[in-house]
Formats: C-alpha cells, sequence, structure tokens
C-alpha cells in the first residue's frame, strides 16, 4: 500500500511541466493593483525584456478573496504556476521597479518570477498609447451610463491601513470643480447616502462591485470630472479618462497612504492637501 502511495506521488510530480521559458510578472490585489502590474509587464517588453506570461497563483491565498480581472484587457497570457513550476523561478521583489528592470534588461536573464506592486506613473506612461487603446476597445462593451458631470470615489472598506480621506476633503474637491451636480462611487453606500446626500448637487450612490469592478471603472472613466480616492482603482480610472480625452479635471489627494508611500499622481492632476485619517 505504501510503495503503491509513494509510487503515485512520483508519478503527479514527474507530470508537472517546467514553466515556459521567459520571466513572469505575478499579479496580486484588486483590479487598480494589477493594472499596475501589468503596465509593468508590458514597460519590460517595450525595453527588451522577454516576458512569458502574467502570473496569477497569488490568488490562491488572497485574504479578500479578490480574483485575477486584468487578463480582460491583456495582450500576455495568464499562468496559474503550479509550486513546483515557481520554486524553477527566481524570485525578484522591487517596489521601485527600475533597479530590476534595469538587470533583467542588460543581462537577458530568464526564469525569473517579478513580484512587487510598481505604483509609478512612468510604466503606464511608458506604453499609454497601447494601454489606454487596450482599455477602451474592452470598455465599448460595458457603454457606461454617466449620468452626472462628476463622479466622486471614495474607498473605506478594508483600506483605514492607508488612510481615510475626511469629508472635507470631498467637500474641498467639490468646491475647486464648481459645485457640480456629483455621483458617489463607493464601498460603503450607507455612510456615503449619510454624509454626501444634503452637499448640493448630490445625485445618488453606486454600490462599488469589489468582484466585479468593470463596469464601474469605466463610468468613472467616462466622466468629465473625477474626484479620486487614494486607490489605484480611481488612479486608473482618472488615468484612462484623461489619456481618452473624456476627464478634464481631476482631483486628487497629494497625501497617499499612511504607510509611507510616496504620491503617485501625475502632475496635470490637481491635488488637494489634506492628511489622512486612522478608521
Amino acid at each position: 500500500m505504501l510503495s503503491r502511495l509513494i509510487a503515485s506521488i512520483k508519478s503527479k510530480r514527474q507530470t508537472i511541466a517546467p514553466p515556459p521559458a521567459g520571466n513572469y510578472v505575478g499579479l496580486m490585489g484588486g483590479l487598480g493593483n494589477q493594472l499596475f502590474q501589468y503596465a509593468y509587464a508590458r514597460y519590460l517588453v517595450a525595453n527588451g525584456v522577454a516576458v512569458s506570461a502574467l502570473a496569477t497563483n497569488l490568488f490562491k491565498h488572497d485574504q479578500y478573496g479578490r480574483k485575477p480581472l486584468v487578463q480582460a484587457i491583456s495582450r500576455l497570457p495568464a499562468i496559474d504556476l503550479q509550486r513546483e513550476q515557481i520554486a524553477a523561478l527566481q524570485i525578484m521583489a522591487d517596489e521601485d521597479g527600475v533597479a530590476m528592470g534595469n538587470t533583467l534588461r542588460e543581462s537577458g536573464k530568464t526564469g525569473v518570477f517579478c513580484r512587487g506592486y510598481w505604483q509609478a506613473p512612468r510604466y503606464a506612461g511608458a506604453v499609454s498609447v497601447e494601454l489606454a487603446a487596450d482599455l477602451q476597445a474592452f470598455g465599448a462593451d460595458h457603454r457606461p451610463a454617466v449620468t452626472s458631470p462628476c463622479v466622486l470615489h471614495v474607498r473605506r472598506h478594508d483600506y483605514g491601513h492607508h488612510g481615510l480621506l475626511p469629508l472635507q476633503y470631498y467637500r474641498a474637491a467639490l468646491e475647486q470643480c464648481g459645485q457640480p451636480e456629483f455621483q458617489v462611487i463607493t464601498d460603503e453606500p450607507n455612510f456615503c447616502e449619510y454624509a454626501f446626500s444634503k452637499i448640493p448637487g448630490y445625485s445618488g450612490v453606486v454600490r462599488g462591485n469589489t468582484q466585479e469592478p468593470w463596469d464601474d471603472f469605466f463610468l468613472m472613466s467616462a466622466a468629465p470630472m473625477q474626484i479620486i480616492a487614494n486607490s489605484s482603482f480611481s488612479w486608473w480610472t482618472a488615468w484612462l479618462g484623461e489619456a481618452s480625452g473624456v476627464t478634464k479635471k481631476i482631483i486628487a489627494p497629494a497625501e497617499w497612504s499612511l504607510l509611507g508611500q510616496p504620491a503617485v499622481c501625475p502632475v496635470s492632476w490637481q491635488r488637494i492637501e489634506m492628511p489622512l485619517q486612522r478608521p
């Protein structure tokens, strides 16, 4: 009995093929983070680095039950690497991404698993034309119904560690936009209904869908004015709106995270100085 079990285990191990040659960029987090990771992968390819695929295996242990989403627009294949395949790769982690990109380009290394968030405008900017085209082509099927000239993004659920934007930030942003009619997209609709319903111009709340966020994404990116949170999700809706020529005014927080993460917003976006709050 034991010998048959050992033979079976060995047989299963032998059937796991090695990963295809090349390098891999790991996906993790929500849609906004995945878009930063995809932009970095496209940046590597544009700079002569061989990227075989986007790796989705990190979602097996995601504490929020998130799933890979960016493959819907990706020009790179997505692959769910097995543990044994990952063990055959060299893991590189670099949040800035510059040193890692330089190393891969100059050395011609392959067999590397790249892990990080790479929240920097330069990577999206380096492949902006192709990336915006990919997003626009996919978004054409979603047909967002923009009902207000301004959308306002409020991110609160499971976000306290990064810091929450106070209501005063949104009031100041609306004032800079000329007190327009506005719609709120949020993961906490009850709080936002209470907080914003008495502000002039309020036209309602859309409950954000964290598991299927594409409709919310394209609804926001189609608005002429966007007031974003310190969230990679609304960072990308603002980026796409601006790249598409649809969004003419973007208001963003100057402080991005209580974790010491530097501000990541392009200089063309207006920033409001407002301290982040802990929940």
